[in-house]
């Protein structure tokens, strides 16, 4: 995507991100401090933060990938493949990896405040480490947010 109406795409994505950004803030702000607005903008929020992560991923060119393999990491970069094959081997030059592993709740904090008789919500991968699963985790903290 290089034009949107005949106007150059990165200079259109980067201004809305400059726009939904701090309103973004903003209104974050306004709801934690005013419970009244944050009943009734909370959904707003969460589509303007939405709004502003993805476009602020596309002005960046970031490109997903999916069925990917970790072939190996060295001094060139990380070595990735696709799919039970193995297929389209392909070098990342990257200067940093962060790799997330393990999927184990770790429950200590909940624990111990439920000895002092604080109940928390405990969503996303601390009430379930099954699987990688960020929308789970976004719903379920968005839902918690809009009942509190």
């Amino acid at each position: 995507m290089t034009t949107i109406a005949g106007l150059p795409a990165h200079a259109l994505l980067v201004h809305a991100i400059v726009v939904l950004a701090p309103l973004t803030a903003a209104l974050e702000i306004l709801c934690a401090i005013w419970p009244a607005a944050r009943r009734r903008l909370v959904w707003l929020v969460l589509a303007f933060a939405a709004v502003t992560l993805v476009l602020t991923l596309k002005a960046k060119g970031v490109q997903p990938l999916s069925g990917v393999n970790y072939e190996r990491i060295d001094d060139d970069g990380l070595h990735i493949s696709f799919g039970s094959d193995r297929s389209d081997p392909r070098l990342l030059e990257v200067d940093n990896v962060v790799i997330c592993a393990g999927q184990d709740s770790v429950r200590d904090l909940e624990d111990g405040l439920r000895r002092r008789g604080i109940n928390p919500h405990v969503i996303g991968g601390a009430a379930l480490a099954a699987e990688l699963d960020a929308k789970r985790a976004i719903r379920q903290g968005t839902e918690l947010a809009a009942k509190l």
